[in-house]
This record gives C-alpha cells, sequence and structure tokens, in this order.
C-alpha cells in the first residue's frame, strides 16, 4: 500500500514543483524568465514584438521528441525519488542533527562566540550558498571526467532542443546523486552552525529559499536551458550566463567540457574550463552516441551537430 501511495506521490510531484519556491520551474521563476526573454528578443529583433515571441512558443522547440524525452525523465525520476530514496535517506533535518550530536561527541561544547546575530545569520547564507554552489560545480565536473559518470550524464547532454523542463533530464542515478549532494551539504553546514551558533541559526530567505538562491533563480535561471542566448557581459566572468550553460551543451569542440558552474563562474575560472558567452548568437545541441567509445577522461566524448537549433 505505501509504494502505490509514493507512485502517487511520485506522479503528483511535477505539478507542485510550480507552487514550490525552493523548485526552479516554481510560478514565480517562470513568469520572470519569460518576461526577461521577450525583454530581451524584442531588444535584439529590431523591437518586433512577433519575433520576439517566435522563439518562446514554437512547436520546433515545444513539440518535439526531445522535449517529450525531458517529461518523461522528470515524472520517471519524481517516482523513483518517492519509491526508493526518500524512504530509505536522512532527512535534512536528521542529518543535520546527526552532524550537530557527532562534532559534540568529538569536540565537546563549542566554544563561546557572542557574535550579533545578523552577522551569524548572513555568513550562514553566504556559506550555504557557496558550498551549496562549488558542490554543484565539482559533482557536475565529476559527471564529465568520470567515464562511468559521463556514461549517466550523457542523458541530459542528448537534448536537441532546451526547455526548462531539460533541467530535469537526467539518468536516475545522476539524480539520486545530486540528491545526496544536497542532503550532505545541507546536513553538513547546517550541522556546523548549529554546533558553533545554537540559538542564533537562521539564514536570510526569500519565500525560504536562500536570498541568493531566489535571486538567481528570479533573474532568469530557466533560460540556462532554453533558445534564449543571453549573456551578461563583462560580468560573465562573475556569474554563469544563460548563453554560458548552453555553450555547455554546444556541439561546437571548442565548447566540450567548458561551464560547469551553476551560478558563480569563479569555479571553472579555476579549473581553466570557463568559456564567454559573449557575442554568441547561434548554438547546435546534441549527442552523437556513436562516438560515445571515447574514454578519455579528461575530455567528454564528442558530440555532434544536432539537427536542432539555438537561435539567439
Amino acid at each position: 500500500m505505501w509504494m502505490l501511495e509514493a507512485i502517487i506521490s511520485g506522479l503528483s510531484q511535477p505539478f507542485e514543483l510550480l507552487f514550490n519556491p525552493s523548485s526552479r520551474i516554481y510560478w514565480l521563476y517562470s513568469l520572470s524568465s519569460i518576461l526577461i526573454a521577450l525583454i530581451f528578443l524584442y531588444v535584439t529583433n529590431g523591437r518586433n514584438i512577433r519575433l520576439a515571441v517566435k522563439p518562446l512558443i514554437s512547436s520546433n522547440l515545444w513539440l518535439t521528441r526531445s522535449s517529450a524525452l525531458d517529461g518523461f525523465w522528470l515524472f520517471t525520476n519524481s517516482v523513483i525519488r518517492a519509491v526508493f530514496i526518500i524512504p530509505y535517506a536522512f532527512s535534512y533535518a536528521s542529518g543535520a542533527v546527526f552532524v550537530h550530536q557527532w562534532l559534540l561527541g568529538v569536540f565537546g561544547t563549542a566554544p563561546q562566540m557572542d557574535l550579533p546575530t545578523p552577522i551569524v545569520v548572513g555568513v550562514f547564507t553566504l556559506v550555504f550558498f557557496i558550498v551549496g554552489d562549488f558542490s554543484r560545480f565539482l559533482l557536475h565536473w565529476l559527471m564529465h571526467k568520470i567515464p562511468v559518470l559521463w556514461q549517466c550524464h550523457k542523458v541530459h547532454h542528448s537534448a536537441e532542443q532546451l526547455t526548462p523542463i531539460t533541467l530535469y533530464r537526467m539518468h536516475p542515478v545522476e539524480m539520486a546523486l545530486y540528491y545526496f549532494r544536497s542532503l550532505t551539504v545541507f546536513s553538513g553546514v547546517v550541522g556546523v552552525f548549529l554546533y558553533l551558533f545554537a540559538g542564533k541559526l537562521s539564514g536570510f530567505t526569500v519565500l525560504g529559499v536562500n536570498v541568493f538562491v531566489f535571486l538567481f533563480n528570479v533573474l532568469g535561471a530557466n533560460l540556462r536551458h532554453s533558445p534564449v542566448a543571453l549573456s551578461y557581459g563583462r560580468f560573465e566572468r562573475w556569474f554563469i550566463s544563460p548563453v554560458q550553460h548552453q555553450i555547455h551543451h554546444s556541439t561546437d569542440p571548442r565548447h566540450f567540457d567548458k561551464n560547469f558552474g551553476s551560478v558563480l563562474a569563479v569555479w571553472d575560472r579555476m579549473a581553466n574550463s570557463w568559456f564567454s558567452g559573449v557575442g554568441v548568437k547561434k548554438l547546435s545541441v546534441g549527442l552523437d552516441t556513436q562516438t560515445s567509445s571515447n574514454t578519455n577522461v579528461s575530455v567528454a566524448p564528442s558530440m555532434r551537430d544536432a539537427s536542432r537549433k539555438i537561435n539567439g
């Protein structure tokens, strides 16, 4: 009986994402991304509203086999997570309590640090964001560098059109790894701050979401998987723009293994994998499975020119 309930819960989860502020496709983030896209396309297409709207509603974007597969993986992974992961994994709160108790057992009572609550809140908010962003970069980098993980990650790179739902197009193994990444980051950071600043722990949030993550999402994060080649110009040295992530999906050999980051570009600059999106207007995305025999751990298997285009 519990499995049937878990399956039903998993099938309903994709619809609940629209009303969950911690979800990338939350209605507010989706709406803000549409508005940003319309403004950008309107300006770059000679202030022609028809040309601005067309790329966002094209049947060549939404009514394709690639987009249907995005939806398939979204629902499939939601069920897998509900049936096989969540019932057997630590809850986020339990993980944080475990780390807190472990630190108490190993180091004893934490030294008293009488810092003002706003400073503690600010430091916690920033540390949680930085650790989370670096962990996403590192796992993404590993998914490309380790052959067995690439075999899973190439499911995501097989998309021949990019839509916001492409975010959820991933192999169940990758989905599980990202789930446990999130659980580990939350447990570790919250557990440490509970140990050091018991009674003062909270973060700056908007709608219950870390303020930095909220800003990232509301300022067009959904355009990363989209036909909108939006660049941040000189700020791309610090923040990964939508077009920089589209470059990551590109079939152009110059773009292989570039721009692994989610929000901050500093990790890619440190790893020599940063690639500017300034001036990029058109990209081809997709995956050639015929070249997947390439097992070079330093370079992901080659990708080909897919027939689908991203038009800036």
